[in-house]
């Protein structure tokens, strides 16, 4: 799934008043956020990193198959900035499991990279 893609099916999915340049910046910081916190803790991780830029036809590092990540993060977002907080809890939450659900899928498919470790 692209930016792009992402974009279109939240627009479909959920009716906002956000342009599609603010969801495109926030599905890159969550993009960052995945691989710092996830994929830059494997080997290869370099092949996941996302490009910088604002090219809205790039690939998105999570696999199509857990792309509903970027869709419950676009909805809590919103939820979060129209100040409708029980509707932001249950976008979280959503977000959450299935964030957690890539995370677990990912930590089996990759080797962990390896540190040294050093003794006092």
């Amino acid at each position: 799934m692209t930016v792009q893609e992402c974009i279109n099916r939240f627009n479909y999915l959920k009716p906002h008043g956000y342009d599609d340049e603010t969801l495109a910046k926030w599905i890159r910081s969550l993009e960052e956020r995945i691989y710092e916190e996830i994929i830059s803790w494997h080997e290869g991780a370099e092949a996941f990193k996302p490009s910088p830029g604002q090219d809205t036809e790039q690939e998105l590092i999570i696999p199509d198959a857990y792309a509903d990540v970027y869709i419950y993060y676009l909805q809590a977002q919103a939820d979060y900035f129209n100040a409708e907080t029980g509707r932001y809890n249950n976008s979280m939450t959503m977000f959450n499991t299935a964030l957690s659900g890539f995370a677990d899928a990912f930590n089996r498919a990759h080797p962990p990279k390896k540190r040294e470790v050093a003794y006092l």
